[in-house]
């Protein structure tokens, strides 16, 4: 067990690392069987825009089966690996992948729950929304001669929440940025970008709401003279955890006496990737008032100390199943 008085950060990476060396320390022997089929990736490591790093070899398996992880990083700048001593060098000799991460919503903090026990990582698809309407002097265009495609965004976001709000679930979609053009006061915008952004644990409900949504579009188009056009620039598909490891989470968190809450996670994650390899789970500790990728993120040394003993038990028994 450790000490909850530990200093803790509150950053995730650093309770992750935090409960990767409380495991590694106490788990010995099973750790390390565990270890050498397990390969650790940096945190969200892509700061290229993209909503999860995409590490390199589930996209080019056949290049880099067999590397070592030092070439990796030179492949990818952006991927950063924790090797582990002694571990596997062919990169797809994977067991499990398990993790511990703040909720980064409010769900069990609100609740007072212990941990959560991740059902799964929800798809993320991403487009880009083109606008074209007609650009022109706003002083001199009458408001019923005008095709203001700002004003057809405007319409278009109010959509997008409409329908994300129409059906049961937890659903979300998001318009996060707009560029209108020309930009000028005195002109009627002529072109709008905008992002488009819908995520759900069911990839069939993604593709139920933008339907939906492309459908208001065209009634958005109509009445104001405008034209959309709608490119797919990101899909990550939902990732579903293995239901053994959350059964043994679901375990260890009780046989600690602590609550525990069957829940998505809304957020993207590495494990969304490597769930494409191994069987894959996910522990959730509270964040503090559902604050996240903020200065405010905080998570009591209380709940991180519940999360690392909860991951070291739920590894202890994979390793007793030799579940793989």
């Amino acid at each position: 067990m450790i000490d909850p008085a530990r200093e803790f950060q509150k950053h995730a990476q650093l309770c992750q690392r935090m409960a990767r060396e409380t495991v590694s320390q106490e788990g010995k022997a099973a750790w390390r069987r565990l270890a050498e089929r397990w390969q650790r990736c940096a945190e969200e490591a892509s700061r290229t825009g993209v909503p999860l790093m995409r590490p390199v070899w589930l996209e080019f398996p056949e290049a880099v089966i067999g590397v070592q992880n030092s070439l990796l990083i030179h492949l990818n700048r952006e991927l950063l690996f924790d090797p582990v001593p002694g571990g596997a060098t062919h990169l797809l000799e994977l067991g499990i992948r398990s993790s511990l991460h703040i909720e980064q919503g409010g769900i069990l903090d609100t609740e007072k729950i212990d941990i959560g026990v991740v059902e799964g990582i929800v798809g993320i698809n991403w487009w880009d929304v083109t606008i074209e309407g007609f650009a022109n002097h706003a002083g001199t265009t009458a408001m019923n001669n005008r095709q203001d495609a700002l004003l057809a965004a405007a319409k278009f976001i109010e959509a997008v929440n409409r329908v994300a709000t129409s059906v049961p679930g937890r659903q979300v979609g998001t318009v996060g940025r707009i560029q209108a053009l020309p930009g000028a006061p005195n002109v009627i915008p002529g072109k709008v970008i905008l992002s488009l952004e819908l995520r759900d644990l069911n990839a069939e409900k993604i593709d139920m709401l933008y339907q939906k949504i492309r459908t208001e579009a065209d009634q958005i188009a109509t009445a104001n003279k405008v034209k959309f056009d709608f490119k797919e620039i990101n899909v990550n598909t939902p990732a579903p955890t293995d239901p053994r490891i959350r059964a043994l989470i679901d375990q260890s968190a009780k046989e600690l006496a602590l609550s525990t809450k069957q829940m998505p996670s809304g957020a993207g994650h590495d494990a969304q990737d490597m769930a494409r390899l191994a069987p894959v789970g996910m522990i959730f500790i509270p964040s503090v008032g559902g604050i996240s990728h903020s200065p405010k993120e905080f998570s009591r040394p209380q709940d991180i100390a519940n999360g690392a003993n909860v991951l070291l038990q739920a590894l202890l028994k994979v390793d007793q199943t030799k579940l793989s």
